[in-house]
């Protein structure tokens, strides 16, 4: 006589990315970058936003409808829009040289051309991303957060790096998502932070 499993509930692994944020631009000479997007993922020995642990195993009942929204990346001087999988949220990158609205990743601040430097920013949420760099007086936008790592302080007439992405291997090769945007310098745009995604492979 055979024997038969019966499967009641499907263990999913995923990773869910929210759009990055968008540049800055204003007076300021050196404009601040955005912020990568949230980045939440479950799948074992991988990491989520801000070099946390993963997120908990995901178990859902068979014939299940599933809803799954991509948050698009923010234009000029806006934020990343969120993306959402089941009941799981990654809140979308800060804008550059903004810092009152949590976030996945933190935007740079600008690098002025008067007055004194500009604190980096520490809007982000903790376990989708990271902090930004500090701008200086002298036209140097701080780097903005990425999933894995803060971004660099600017220094005189230099942007910042933009904080590194983290690694994933969910689609069977290893792939880096979700890196801040780069500070500029005087005159130069700020950088873009990485395109947003859902990723997801259901395991039986």
């Amino acid at each position: 006589m055979g024997r038969f499993r019966w499967i009641d509930a499907l263990q999913i692994e995923y990773l869910v990315l929210a759009g990055g944020g968008g540049g800055n631009t204003n007076d300021d000479v050196a404009h601040g970058p955005g912020g990568a997007g949230g980045y939440l993922c479950n799948v074992n020995g991988e990491n989520s936003g801000g070099n946390t642990s993963a997120q908990p195993s995901l178990f859902v009942p068979k014939s299940t409808n599933l809803q799954v929204t991509v948050g698009a990346g923010g234009g000029t001087a806006s934020p990343g829009s969120k993306s959402e999988f089941t009941s799981i949220m990654s809140v979308g990158g800060g804008e550059g040289n903004r810092d009152f609205n949590k976030c996945g990743s933190s935007g740079g601040p600008n690098g002025r051309t008067s007055g004194g430097p500009t604190s980096g920013f520490t809007n982000n949420i903790a376990g989708q991303g990271s902090a930004s760099g500090d701008g200086v007086a002298l036209q140097g936008a701080g780097g903005a957060g990425g999933a894995g790592a803060a971004g660099a302080d600017g220094t005189n007439n230099q942007g910042g790096a933009g904080g590194a992405g983290l690694a994933s291997s969910i689609t069977g090769a290893s792939v880096t998502y979700a890196g801040g945007g780069g500070g500029s310098s005087g005159g130069a745009a700020a950088g873009v932070a990485d395109p947003v995604g859902v990723e997801m492979v259901v395991q039986v």
